[in-house]
């Protein structure tokens, strides 16, 4: 019994062990995330990840300045749509976003409602932000997207309304500074429907040239061969021609 209880306590003496450097790399984690900037940097890692995944380098730009006569202040991301850019910047307020999942916890409605209403608050911050520095037409597109980088904070935010409107967060933003709030998927989604239209435009692009140069070669051909010929000799020989491109030789 006493070399049983002996060896059970050996296994309980490496399990704590175990679970105490569980901890400390715990706390080492958590003093990386520590601090808005930090988590600022993971955001845009992840926003870097996303257009590098989805994007060919050359249809997107990093740390960029939209108004470099005004202001010093760089954009994150611009992706490059013909002749305008799309400026995208990442928001991850995660002290915010801890308090909602604390309230929702403890079950606490009052903290719950004051948490989102805080959340809300930030996100109208950064969007007014984003208008006023980063949207100036025709440089840029009348409009510009802020990613989220966690799925479970773009649902809260699309679930977000205003106690009083009734208005969708989302919408609101939309509509009075021109911001797409938008998630990993939901920026996926926005990234490969621009790619698409890239290569739509190369496709258009290319057709048009091609139809250019057909109809500069048929003038030519109506040119040449429209030309008085002397006697039946002429319309036998432009007879043949026609029948010739009607064949597809």
């Amino acid at each position: 019994m006493t070399q049983a209880l002996t060896k059970v306590d050996e296994k309980v003496g490496v399990f704590n062990k175990q679970v105490e450097a569980i901890n400390k790399s715990q706390d080492s984690f958590s003093r990386i995330l520590a601090g808005v900037k930090q988590y600022g940097g993971l955001a845009e890692f992840s926003l870097a990840a996303l257009l590098k995944d989805l994007l060919p380098a050359t249809q997107y730009t990093a740390n960029v300045k939209m108004k470099p006569d005004e202001t010093r202040d760089v954009v994150e991301f611009a992706i490059k749509l013909e002749d305008v850019l799309c400026p995208i910047d990442s928001h991850w307020p995660i002290e915010k976003y801890k308090a909602i999942d604390e309230a929702y916890q403890a079950k606490n409605k009052d903290a719950l409602a004051l948490a989102r209403n805080d959340l809300a608050t930030a996100f109208r911050a950064k969007a007014k932000k984003v208008a006023e520095k980063y949207i100036m037409p025709p440089k840029t597109t009348d409009f510009a997207i802020v990613y989220v980088p966690v799925e479970g904070l773009y649902a809260e935010l699309s679930s977000c309304r205003d106690p009083k409107t009734k208005e969708l967060l989302l919408e609101e933003l939309r509509k009075k500074h021109k911001v797409t709030i938008a998630g990993p998927n939901t920026l996926s989604a926005i990234l490969q429907a621009f790619h698409m239209g890239f290569q739509t435009l190369k496709v258009q692009k290319h057709a048009t040239q091609i139809h250019d140069d057909l109809k500069k070669l048929s003038t030519r051909f109506e040119k040449h061969f429209m030309e008085p010929l002397p006697g039946l000799q002429g319309f036998a020989f432009l007879s043949n021609w026609k029948i010739f491109l009607l064949k597809g030789w």
